[in-house]
């Protein structure tokens, strides 16, 4: 089986979620995208928006 079946399901469903949010301009630039799985393959995507440093912050 290998990685190939994980690999179908996010080209899948998760590229999909992820389009989606960006069509609808739910993800900001520089955000953390996760993404939990359950052992019954349910899952949850948390958008994080990172914050940026100015310069007087470096």
């Amino acid at each position: 089986n290998g990685v190939g079946p994980l690999t179908s399901y996010v080209e899948k469903y998760i590229t999909t979620v992820i389009s989606n949010l960006l069509i609808q301009m739910k993800i900001a630039p520089y955000s953390h995208i996760t993404i939990d799985f359950d052992e019954n393959y349910q899952y949850q995507v948390h958008v994080q928006q990172l914050q940026l440093k100015t310069e007087t912050q470096k």
